[in-house]
């Protein structure tokens, strides 16, 4: 292990305790920072759409990062970006138990000195939390040759995944995009749903041709995906450099309550826990726990004390 262990301390600015990063071995700070700078451009950019009155076709996205904290890791030009990667998938309305229809774009592939990049925003819209909580599990076919039978996945996030299309022909199209060619060393990365989409896109990348050394997840906040059938499937790709920053006082990598379900991949954790004292009680803040600006992106920044004691204005960043 690299990284900081220590006691849980209050800190003088805070409401809650925190606790430095942990990395594993092989865990890295440039690769993560570049990866917490583009998933903030993948939720700027879901903000944006939304702002816009949710377009589809969308022809207006300019890349940008509206995240006070991470925007100055990068100047936007240093990135080529791919046409945006929608989804089409079907989602469980709640207000009316019927079954609905939506696409939106999730993410995109961007290339630049720091590496290639497949980078997917987490949940923005109503249709995306109503996904989320579609969680039956249900079969899940390994797009791989020779992967085994009977497999299971949450319903919401194989329905996420599976409206980007073919796969193969998707992310193709998106390399050719930025001029790198299928199979070269690619960063999969997002938050939250993102790294849902992001776990379920290692199987399809090795089916289309990626060898498991030039595969390197840095995903973030994710909930569980699947059982442990999935698990030992996604464990037995070989993609060594499978990870997952996790704050420890984020509920969402606790999901689904579900004890069938069982996380993917290599943990580095963090302590930082935002919370508001109501009538004398300290309640959990599980938007400003989960955020992938101002939680995530600071503690990545600040692995030594990953406290941000401007969350509140920090917030500020997005308004959905």
């Amino acid at each position: 292990m690299s990284g900081t262990e220590g006691q849980e301390t209050q800190s003088a600015t805070s409401q809650g305790p925190t606790q430095p990063l942990v990395t594993p071995t092989g865990y890295s700070m440039t690769a993560a920072q570049a990866c917490t700078y583009l998933v903030d451009v993948a939720t700027s950019m879901g903000e944006a759409w939304i702002a816009a009155g949710n377009p589809n076709p969308w022809s207006d996205w300019v890349p940008g990062n509206v995240c006070t904290v991470s925007a100055g890791l990068y100047d936007i030009s240093e990135f080529s970006f791919s046409s945006l990667l929608w989804s089409s998938f079907s989602y469980l309305d709640p207000s009316s138990q019927q079954w609905l229809s939506t696409s939106e774009p999730l993410g995109f592939v961007a290339a630049g000195s720091a590496g290639t990049f497949l980078v997917y925003r987490g949940s923005q819209t109503g249709p995306d939390f109503d996904a989320d909580y579609e969680t039956t599990l249900v079969s899940y076919t390994g797009p791989t040759d020779g992967a085994p039978a009977g497999m299971q996945v949450e319903q919401g996030f194989l329905s996420v995944f599976q409206g980007l299309g073919d796969f193969g022909q998707v992310i193709s199209q998106a390399l050719a995009q930025v001029n790198v060619g299928v199979g070269t060393p690619l960063y999969v990365t997002g938050h939250s749903l993102g790294s849902t989409t992001g776990t379920l896109s290692i199987p399809a990348l090795v089916a289309a041709g990626w060898q498991p050394a030039n595969l390197l997840a840095y995903l973030q906040a994710s909930p569980k995906v699947g059982d442990q059938a999935f698990a030992n499937y996604y464990a037995s790709l070989g993609v060594t450099d499978s990870y997952c920053l996790v704050n420890s006082y984020d509920v969402v990598p606790t999901l689904p309550k579900n004890s069938a379900y069982i996380p993917v991949g290599t943990e580095a954790t963090f302590g930082a826990d935002y919370g508001t004292t109501h009538l004398g009680i300290f309640v959990k803040s599980v938007p400003d726990c989960h955020d992938p600006c101002c939680s995530y992106a600071y503690a990545l920044l600040n692995p030594t004390d990953p406290y941000n004691p401007s969350m509140g204005t920090c917030m500020d960043w997005h308004n959905s």
